[in-house]
């Protein structure tokens, strides 16, 4: 089975035009971002796949509920 991640932020933000993957890293590291998990479950998965490492940032907000997070993303949270 293949799964696909996306990484979605609310519908007003300026995302950057960035090829180069040592700057998207570095932009995307200073967003506020918010997770399933303290762990990172998703984030983790996403990060290994793109940069080929860990992730190195502090989620702003614990939500064990993905619609949840959907809904506040949509209303700016992160």
């Amino acid at each position: 089975m293949d799964e696909e991640f996306v990484i979605v932020a609310p519908a007003h933000y300026e995302i950057p035009d960035i090829d180069n993957l040592e700057l998207k890293e570095r932009w995307l590291s200073s967003q506020n971002w918010l997770s399933y998990g303290l762990d990172l479950p998703i984030i983790r998965r996403i990060w290994r796949e793109h940069f080929k490492k860990r992730p190195l940032i502090r989620p702003t907000h614990i939500i064990p509920n993905l619609h949840m997070i959907l809904k506040a993303i949509e209303n700016g949270v992160g």
